[in-house]
């Protein structure tokens, strides 16, 4: 599980003018916590695990700004995103929904659209890409790829703390299909810190 936090959010609003933060997977609220230090008009947050969905609700009832959204991220966000007036700040970290809350584990959602919502949000979000400065940021590239990450491969990884299950079997076999969506407009770049991550920025 990566952080929003391992990124310079002041300069990527001052960069590209966002004035929307969009999290898919709200957990504990840290996402927002952090978001409501920055200038956003508003915070919207994608939780498909109801009594988490209810807690957030709860402890960020007293901002105005702050909007708990409660079910699956790829439904949500299509309904959310085309009535976004501004650029957004996208920070995607929905993927085995209730494992990091000990809900669920990383296998134990059947559907895949579900169990990594990922690629239905890129097909979403991608809509908006010629008339906005979006920006994504995306956790767990690991997921996806294999790569130099400071933890390790997902699938050493799994070996290890699970029953074995692999990245291709669980989430899919690579990343092109972000980069088939963003090439022509954003400039996309790949980090290996933690479990690795995928920002897109526009190149206008």
């Amino acid at each position: 599980m990566g952080c929003i936090q391992a990124f310079d959010v002041s300069q990527i609003i001052e960069k590209t003018g966002v004035k929307i933060f969009v999290e898919t997977g709200t957990l504990h609220g840290d996402g927002v916590i952090h978001a409501q230090q920055f200038p956003f008009d508003e915070i919207h947050s994608i939780e498909i695990i109801s009594p988490l969905a209810e807690a957030a609700r709860l402890k960020f009832k007293d901002d105005k700004r702050v909007k708990i959204h409660q079910g699956h991220s790829g439904d949500v966000l299509k309904d959310i995103v085309p009535v976004f007036e501004h650029g957004a700040l996208f920070w995607l970290d929905a993927h085995f929904p209730g494992a990091d809350s000990k809900h669920s584990t990383a296998g134990g959602e059947s559907d895949r659209d579900r169990r990594v919502p990922l690629e239905d949000e890129i097909e979403t979000i991608a809509k908006r890409v010629k008339t906005h400065n979006d920006v994504l940021v995306i956790d767990d590239l690991w997921l996806y790829e294999d790569g130099p990450f400071e933890t390790g491969s997902f699938n050493d990884w799994m070996k290890i703390h699970h029953n074995g299950e692999t990245r291709e079997e669980l989430c899919g076999s690579d990343a092109s299909f972000i980069d088939n969506a963003f090439e022509s407009t954003h400039t996309i770049n790949r980090f290996y810190k933690q479990q690795g991550y995928i920002v897109c920025t526009p190149k206008k």
